[in-house]
Formats: structure tokens, C-alpha cells, sequence
């Protein structure tokens, strides 16, 4: 039987999509070897938490995630 990758809750693809937009946005108006490693960074951590291989695939992915996730749940992190 195939292993299904682990899927992320709807927080924490929340929290790596918006830090992979912020973080295209600010390589955008500055490409500097650092930035792209970071960004580069970003997007394998998104891949990873949504069981994709390519950043288009894991924004979509991520992106479903949270558009169906039922207000209320996993929106906030319990602690």
C-alpha cells in the first residue's frame, strides 16, 4: 500500500503560505542570494507540508486547505 505524505491542518499552511507570499514579495523588489535562499527555503517547507513536488501545486494545495476548512476550526493554534 502507497504512504500518503502527512497533510498539514489548516494553521500551520496558513502560516507557510503567508510567509512564502511575504517572502516573494520582498525577493521581488530584492534579489540578493540570500533572499532567494530564503525564499527557495520557503518553498520546500510548503512542498513538504502539503505533500506536493512543485511550488504551483503546494500554493493550490494550500490554498484548498484553508478555503475548506469550517470556520472556527484550525484557524487559531490551541495552546
Amino acid at each position: 500500500m502507497p504512504r500518503q505524505a502527512p497533510v498539514a491542518r489548516p494553521w500551520d499552511s496558513m502560516k507557510s503560505l503567508k510567509f512564502f507570499e511575504e517572502l516573494s514579495r520582498t525577493a521581488a523588489a530584492r534579489r540578493t542570494p540570500d533572499m532567494l535562499r530564503r525564499l527557495d527555503d520557503a518553498a520546500y517547507t510548503l512542498c513538504v507540508s502539503t505533500g506536493t513536488r512543485s511550488v504551483h501545486a503546494a500554493l493550490l494545495a494550500a490554498r484548498h486547505q484553508i478555503q475548506d476548512t469550517p470556520p472556527g476550526t484550525g484557524s487559531t493554534r490551541a495552546g
